[in-house]
């Protein structure tokens, strides 16, 4: 869509906000909207490759979040949003390029993450997220290549971790996650003593980490997690 600009709009009975800008590949900017009722943001700003800024939205009844900025580009800040209400927050913000930083996030209804950071190249650093509810994490860290550390995230509830954080070359420390399936930190950066951080913070399971990649691999002490069922694969 060739669409630049938008005028005032009146949405102050707006439901449903799921995809209303998306492919609206040259528009740079956002008029202030009424989202007071708003449910579903969907995709609202997919494809929007040149949007640099969004206003201040009220997204408190908001319950699907999924790709709401998926392919913004040139977005590098993102408001204060109101996501307590939230379930899915698969692709939010995939492949947001210039994203350095996320504001901090209520994401304690959230159960699908999958894809949530994915393609986030810049992004460096995460804010701490309530994800005891989450059950697909699949990809959602993946290719986020400057990204060096993960807060403590429960995913105790988590049933899909495939490729959660492939392609993260610079994460060399996670505070804690506690998987119950398989899943894997491949390629990533991390040292002999974070690894072991990570052993210990696994429950009890039977389940398969992969450590391939890491230069620490060789070195950690894998019997912390074999202990506890865990096979680990290097």
């Amino acid at each position: 869509m060739n669409l630049s600009s938008i005028p005032t709009l009146d949405t102050s009975n707006g439901t449903d906000f799921s995809g209303m800008f998306a492919g609206c590949m040259n528009l740079s900017s956002i008029p202030t909207l009424d989202t007071s009722n708003g449910t579903d943001f969907s995709g609202m700003f997919a494809g929007c490759m040149n949007l640099s800024s969004i206003p201040t939205l009220d997204t408190s009844n908001g319950t699907d979040f999924s790709s709401m900025f998926n392919s913004c580009f040139s977005l590098s800040s993102i408001p204060t949003l109101d996501t307590s209400n939230g379930t899915n927050f698969s692709y939010m913000f995939a492949s947001c390029s210039s994203l350095s930083s996320i504001p901090t996030l209520d994401t304690s209804n959230g159960t699908d993450f999958s894809g949530m950071f994915a393609n986030c190249s810049s992004l460096s650093a995460i804010p701490t997220l309530d994800t005891s509810n989450g059950t697909n994490f699949s990809g959602m860290f993946s290719s986020c290549p400057s990204l060096s550390a993960i807060p403590t995230l429960d995913t105790s509830n988590g049933t899909n971790f495939s490729g959660m954080f492939n392609s993260c070359f610079s994460l060399s420390a996670i505070q804690s996650i506690n998987p119950t399936q398989d899943w894997s930190v491949e390629g990533c950066s991390f040292s002999a003593d974070a690894l072991n951080i990570i052993y210990t913070a696994l429950p009890t399971a039977t389940a398969t980490l992969i450590i391939t990649g890491n230069w620490g691999a060789a070195a950690s002490n894998t019997s912390i997690a074999t202990a506890k069922g865990w096979t680990i694969t290097n």
